[in-house]
């Protein structure tokens, strides 16, 4: 075996990943084409997708695309996935944390240490220019505080939202919440205001 050079099993994990047991990877993970090196045991030990996969359909060329759903994630996410994987590291740019938030239901990461810090991310990042995306994948994956969050930034930053172009291609069911959030900001207020003519 080739011996590591960290004093912890973090340690030993990250230099793996970092190429250090690179002669004993025996899967090619695709990204958009681009060949990243892993460990079947790793994956299939710390994500029920990997393991199903491993067990039941083994690719003849021993390649794998990655995806999380329909999204492909950045190079950049995807690291972040992997260091997570191999060692539990969960510190990630807001970015990253917008293409991994549905990751831990896609994979079947057997906790959800990085779903619970993709939320924290995502809702200290919300910006008028991002609330459309995070409100697509908080209802995707069904977290719907997340979800509410988005919702009100978006009713008390409307006039911004209003404008941005990917406002146009969401669901219909998402464009009613938006529709439903208004409405209940609207009819709140003018309870406030009736009350205070009273």
């Amino acid at each position: 075996m080739l011996p590591l050079s960290g004093t912890s099993l973090i340690q030993d994990m990250k230099a793996y990943l970092e190429g250090a047991g690179i002669e004993f990877c025996d899967i090619i993970l695709l990204l958009d084409g681009h060949p990243r090196p892993a460990h079947k045991a790793i994956l299939a030990d710390r994500s029920s997708y990997f393991e199903a996969m491993f067990r039941s359909f083994m690719p003849e060329d021993g390649q794998v695309n990655i995806s999380i759903g329909e999204m492909v994630p950045s190079k950049q996410a995807f690291e972040s996935m992997l260091r997570y994987i191999y060692y539990g590291e969960v510190n990630m740019p807001p970015e990253d944390s917008l293409y991994l938030f549905s990751a831990p239901y896609y994979y079947g990461f057997y906790n959800n240490r990085l779903q619970a810090y993709c939320k924290q991310n995502l809702e200290m990042n919300v910006t008028v220019e991002n609330v459309l995306q995070i409100l697509e994948a908080a209802d995707k994956t069904q977290a719907l505080d997340m979800k509410k969050h988005c919702l009100h930034i978006i009713v008390h930053q409307f006039t911004k939202v209003s404008k941005l172009p990917n406002l146009r291609s969401l669901s219909q069911s998402l464009l009613l919440d938006i529709i439903e959030s208004l409405a209940n900001h609207i009819s709140d207020k003018q309870c406030a205001e009736l009350g205070s003519d009273i």
